[in-house]
């Protein structure tokens, strides 16, 4: 997807992307679910098969495409060991960093299951953590716009350039801030109720609300210095 992004072909990004989730939805998740007894099991299963056939897509796109000019052959270079050891040096204190961020998550959901009520608990923090990532989710797409183009810029030596993508970037991701605090604040019944029925449930996610309204607005900060960081 970077490599796409990187020549600036997004339709085919979007396509393969709502259709794996279409897939993922419709086919994989309900059936693993449902229709073989697998539970919860069935739905991490259906999740991995849903983002391998998402990867074998893209790859075949980017093999066979005729918008993408491929000048590359299989090799063994990437495999020596000096190629090796200096991905490494940047890949493993990366996936620390993603991991501790996950786990703080997971933590959560733990520190729940501790509280007298431990099923509610866990059904807010679980609500609210899906909350979070769906937001998380579009802030770091801007993110990711933002240091795919501050890169095209700077390697066409135009710095003022990058500096107006990085401005237009905050402003845009204001006012989506602005609009998704609005949206929840507004409308937070009605968005638990996708997850639960029950009153009580929804009447302690309410609660959560101010929460998660800072957690929005912090999220903004994070995402758009994650673009420019992504992007050094």
């Amino acid at each position: 997807m970077r490599f796409l992004r990187a020549h600036s072909i997004l339709d085919p990004i979007l396509l393969f992307s709502m259709a794996s989730l279409v897939i993922h939805i419709a086919i994989i998740a309900y059936a693993l679910v449902h229709w073989t007894g697998l539970g919860f099991k069935g739905a991490s299963l259906a999740t991995s098969i849903s983002i391998w056939i998402q990867f074998i897509i893209f790859g075949l796109f980017i093999f066979f495409s005729k918008h993408i000019r491929w000048d590359y052959t299989l090799s063994f270079e990437p495999f020596h060991f000096h190629h090796i050891l200096t991905n490494l040096k940047l890949a493993l204190p990366s996936a620390a960093m993603v991991c501790l961020e996950y786990c703080a998550f997971e933590i959560l959901v733990l520190l729940a299951g501790l509280m007298p009520n431990p099923e509610t608990s866990i059904t807010i923090i679980a609500m609210s953590v899906n909350t979070q990532a769906i937001a998380h989710m579009l802030f770091s797409s801007l993110s990711v716009g933002v240091s795919t183009r501050v890169a095209k810029e700077l390697t066409a030596g135009n710095p003022e350039g990058a500096k107006h993508v990085v401005a237009v970037a905050f402003k845009q991701t204001i006012v989506l801030v602005y609009v998704l605090c609005l949206a929840l604040l507004n409308h937070h019944i009605a968005w638990a109720g996708l997850f639960s029925d029950s009153m009580e449930i929804i009447n302690k996610f309410a609660s959560m609300v101010p929460l998660l309204l800072i957690s929005f607005v912090l999220e903004f900060t994070q995402g758009n210095l994650s673009g420019q960081i992504f992007t050094m």
